[in-house]
């Protein structure tokens, strides 16, 4: 079904289809309709195309539905596109829902209505219901052979299943129904096409997630040696380039020759400038020579170093990747660094990246932009041209930057980013696949970090080979990145193995996922440097799993003790309450929405004496100098205010260089302390602790607390504070 909506209650387009032609096997069929829109006299044409194809393999039957429409011109309309399963005879007793934290769920089908959708392009599904990691949901029958129903769609639009069910005394009827709405008010509509797959199986939920898969042949698994690996260590540039040897050679001295195969290693920090990555976009060459990171490390590095690196790695037994990108991001100081290619949004702002190695000012550049796209996929083809026969495979990192429902505004209007990333993402994916006919060892990775750098993330890994996030093995990272990398594989880097020496362990043990090692960032300890001790424990885990030839699980049935709530609708309170929750991550406990003089405030219950405020700021994304002119104001009623402080336009930031913003008091009490921006923007802080006078207990701790909004990135928050450490 295909239906069309106008901007608004008093426009209401007309749609009509008109069949045109149908070719029916005994296999497949081929409808064509040919569709003509009128709006108040005016009419647009266009048609609508649908391809199915029926097979039966390994005890499944499957059918595909290739799914297209076009117009002659871009219709200021929406469009939703339907595709539904009704079941006649046999009713659903049970749904299967693999949701965003990781746990698969399981419905009783007695329910009348069930909804789960999964989010990619601005409105193309409601958030309602279930949010869904990866587009597909299963139906079980209750019958001796336990057979099974799966519905799944590709990932490069969102999509919404709403199941429904009538029961009655004499016949019952339920149906599964695929749902997409094309925003052509916001984002005019020319073409669109989609894959659907219907599967009938007997495999559980383990063929429900193998089911969508069907929806992107074009995409294939990862090679199998992905699922071996049980540690992976990144490099940095680590000491001046240094690291990359003295740290092998001693992974190398502690694991036996059989065993070394098991262990990744990625070379990162070896090009000049990101967004340029040592490569001439004239001639799509690289470059032979050059200076890797020209501001901070300024290490001589040319392609025989990198080569030399890879052999290296190689001949000691590892398995080496080669780091390909930072996101999209772009440094402003590089030479021919192009301004028209970044990507900004309906607001007109740009987005900030990460500014370690960089010259200048890092932008995400827009991967809506044709020029941005092809500059990547020549890149890519260089790069494998260069070492494809050599590596094992890229590691994009950084991709989690372009976030669901990202927009870009180019020349003639609004465009998807997150849709035009994944297909990206796709492209290349397939380009290195096209090089395994030189070496079938080759992967292509992204790092989506889901869960680690706030809930608004897009799993790009479902049309790459898998994942190496850049979460430094923070276990609550762990859960959301298990449905989407389903079939490859769940890697991370510990930039912090010394700081956070538990969380190696927790990856082995409560994960089944490999440990984690680096030098160049973090801790900044490789193997050859950190303490013995500790090495020999990080080792001994990896043996362990090496010689049990252990699995990670590929999803939960239940929740962990790091799995977060599926859902991201909250109330300004429930957001609120991650500015005093005494979580410090360095990213936002909270976030408002864009708009004039956002503010956050807590309830001390009563009037209180005041002795000092200290604010930890975002530290991530390089967003800090938002709150570089925030205003402290106190009341006691709620009504009236007084401003006791204007900050000035310093930024600052807190868990990343221990450098809060303390504010003193004097002569100050209030029950309510508000933080406002005193600009159109988003407010967004890691943390707020209050102090009386001699008393060195944070006093707003786990108290009531509001903002004037919510945002798409707000989120529930613990209803009560974690404990110190």
């Amino acid at each position: 079904m295909i239906m069309i909506f106008g901007p608004n209650s008093s426009n209401k387009p007309s749609l009509a289809a008109r069949l045109v032609s149908r070719d029916c096997s005994t296999d497949s069929a081929k409808c064509e309709y040919a569709l003509s829109i009128d709006d108040r006299g005016s009419r647009q044409t266009g048609c609508y195309r649908v391809v199915y194809a029926a097979r039966a393999k390994d005890g499944r039957q499957l059918l595909t539905l290739e799914a297209e429409f076009q117009f002659d011109k871009p219709v200021p309309f929406d469009v939703c596109v339907e595709q539904a399963a009704v079941f006649l005879d046999r009713q659903p007793t049970r749904l299967s829902l693999p949701q965003r934290n990781g746990v698969v769920k399981t419905l009783l089908a007695s329910s009348s209505r069930a909804t789960g959708y999964f989010t990619l392009g601005r409105g193309a599904a409601p958030s309602q219901g279930h949010e869904l990691a990866m587009p597909v949901v299963g139906m079980a029958f209750e019958d001796e052979a336990e057979t099974r129903m799966s519905v799944a769609t590709d990932p490069y639009c969102g999509v919404q299943f709403t199941f429904s069910s009538e029961r009655g005394a004499a016949n019952s009827r339920a149906s599964i129904t695929l749902s997409t709405r094309y925003r052509g008010t916001l984002v005019p509509v020319k073409q669109e096409s989609r894959t659907f797959a219907f599967s009938i199986h007997k495999d559980g939920i383990d063929g429900m997630l193998n089911s969508f898969y069907s929806t992107i042949p074009q995409i294939e698994p990862g090679p199998t040696w992905i699922h071996a690996i049980q540690l992976n260590y990144y490099d940095y540039l680590g000491r001046q380039g240094r690291a990359w040897f003295e740290d092998l050679q001693k992974l190398a001295d502690k694991i036996p020759q059989q065993h070394r195969d098991a262990v990744v290693v990625n070379l990162h920090g070896w090009y000049d400038y990101l967004g340029r990555y040592s490569f001439d976009r004239k001639s799509r060459e690289l470059e032979d020579q050059w200076i890797a990171f020209p501001r901070t490390r300024k290490t001589p590095m040319s392609k025989t170093e990198i080569r030399k690196r890879i052999r290296f790695a190689k001949e000691l037994g590892f398995r080496a990747v080669l780091y390909f990108a930072d996101g999209l991001n772009s440094d402003s100081g590089m030479p021919g660094f192009r301004e028209d290619w970044l990507l900004e949004d309906e607001h007109g702002d740009l987005r900030k990246g990460w500014t370690g190695p960089s010259t200048g000012a890092t932008y995400a550049m827009d991967p809506s932009n044709p020029e941005v796209r092809q500059f990547f996929l020549d890149y890519a083809t260089a790069l494998l041209r260069e070492y494809g026969s050599e590596i094992d495979g890229l590691v994009w990192d950084e991709t989690q930057y372009i976030a669901q429902e990202k927009l870009s505004a180019q020349e003639k209007g609004l465009a998807y980013a997150d849709r035009d990333f994944m297909k990206l993402v796709a492209e290349i994916t397939q380009l290195v696949q096209r090089r395994r006919s030189g070496n079938n060892d080759l992967v292509f990775l992204t790092s989506d970090c889901i869960s680690g750098w706030g809930n608004r993330r897009v799993p790009y890994a479902l049309v790459s080979h898998g994942t190496y996030q850049d979460t430094a093995c923070n276990p609550q990272a762990w859960p959301p990145g298990l449905l989407p990398n389903y079939r490859n594989c769940l890697w991370s880097c510990n930039w912090y193995p010394l700081k956070h020496r538990d969380w190696n362990r927790i990856a082995a043990e409560e994960y089944g996922l490999p440990q984690g090692l680096s030098c160049g960032y973090g801790d900044d300890v490789g193997p050859n440097a950190m303490p013995e001790e500790l090495l020999d424990e990080v080792i001994q885990r990896f043996l362990v799993r090496v010689k049990r030839d252990d699995r990670r699980p590929r999803y939960l049935t239940k929740a962990t003790a790091h799995t977060a709530p599926n859902t991201q609708r909250c109330t300004t309170e429930q957001d609120a309450a991650g500015g005093c929750d005494g979580i410090k991550t360095g990213t936002w406990g909270f976030c408002t929405e864009r708009e004039v003089n956002p503010w956050w405030q807590v309830d001390l219950g009563n009037s209180i004496p005041l002795d000092r405020v200290v604010i930890y700021n975002r530290c991530d994304g390089n967003v800090e100098d938002r709150a570089a002119r925030l205003r402290l104001i106190l009341s006691d009623d709620g009504r009236r205010w007084t401003e006791a402080y204007q900050h000035d336009g310093t930024a600052f930031l807190g868990y990343t260089d221990n450098k809060p913003l303390t504010v003193p008091f004097s002569d100050a009490a209030a029950r309510f302390v508000r933080i406002q921006l005193p600009s159109t923007e988003h407010l967004h802080l890691d943390e707020v602790e209050l102090y009386q006078p001699n008393n060195p207990n944070n006093i707003a701790l786990g108290k009531p607390a509001n903002q004037s909004s919510t945002s798409r990135w707000s989120t529930p928050q613990p209803a009560t504070p974690v404990p110190s450490p």
